[in-house]
């Protein structure tokens, strides 16, 4: 990604900026991805969980991002320019 844009700020993914984003209201399965609190936010739901980079991602600098999820361990990963910056068991 490369922005500049202010993001919105909040504790769950679906209250940023979309990136890639499958938010689905009331309690379901969704996933997504977005720019919050100027952070890259990854979350799952049923229950919401949301994890957050630590590095600032809205610099107007190209930023490599990428996050996996193992449904079936639960492992929730994030990594900014390859670096592993937050993993979650859920």
């Amino acid at each position: 990604v490369k922005t500049t844009q202010t993001s919105l700020t909040g504790t769950q993914w679906y209250n940023g900026n979309g990136i890639v984003d499958a938010e689905v209201g009331g309690t379901t399965t969704d996933f997504g991805t977005s720019l919050l609190n100027g952070k890259l936010a990854f979350g799952i739901g049923s229950p919401d969980i949301t994890i957050q980079s630590t590095t600032s991602i809205n610099t107007g600098i190209w930023t490599h991002v990428a996050v996996t999820w193992s449904q079936s361990t639960g492992t929730m990963k994030l990594y900014i320019n390859g670096v592993l910056e937050c993993i979650m068991l859920v």
